[in-house]
């Protein structure tokens, strides 16, 4: 007996998409998002969210988009939540953009594209706090070359942060080696 073959939801989206594209017709994103929410992996996200778990919410939307690249409505929770409950401007930016770029004409899209504003415009205070230059927030280029400049003081800050765990790590090796050495 052969067993019958499924298609994943992914590969199901991207084909509805292809065949509306290629037919001249828009596609029906409600009903692309209807498929997405119904995924199994999303559902346990949703339950997370409104059981008030929103850190284990973030992260089971967050495994969504990479599992599910294509999966536009679980990019814009994953930036939901990032800018609400986990604080992460820098990770709602990405996703709200995938968000637009899979999703450019959606009820959402204009919501979407509010949330990108806010966000990069406490990106750009932060950065203008942070010895940043004060560009105003209504130049695009302005905002983006001031978001690429609160993300490398956040890869430097990191790097020093790890730079400094390795040294204290190195030394604490040292000292155990040390007392293994002396009890041998």
């Amino acid at each position: 007996m052969k067993k019958a073959k499924t298609l994943s939801v992914p590969i199901i989206t991207v084909l509805c998409v292809f065949l509306c594209v290629s037919c001249g017709r828009k596609p029906d994103f409600a009903a692309l998002e209807s498929t997405e929410a119904a995924d199994s992996a999303m559902q346990a996200a949703y339950d997370a969210q409104k059981a008030g778990d929103f850190a284990k919410a973030y992260g089971l939307f967050s495994a969504v988009t990479h599992a599910q690249p294509a999966n536009a409505l679980a990019h814009l929770q994953t930036a939901i939540l990032a800018q609400n409950a986990m604080n992460d401007d820098i990770t709602a930016v990405y996703h709200l953009r995938a968000y637009i770029r899979l999703r450019p004409d959606t009820d959402k899209t204009e919501l979407a594209r509010e949330l990108l504003d806010a966000a990069l415009n406490r990106l750009a205070i932060a950065g203008s706090a942070n010895g940043g230059d004060d560009a105003p927030a209504s130049d695009p280029d302005a905002e983006f070359a001031q978001t690429i400049e609160a993300l490398k003081q956040a890869a430097t800050t990191s790097t020093n942060k790890s730079k400094n765990c390795k040294t204290k790590t190195n030394a604490s090796n040292t000292k155990t080696n040390a007392l293994q050495n002396k009890w041998i």
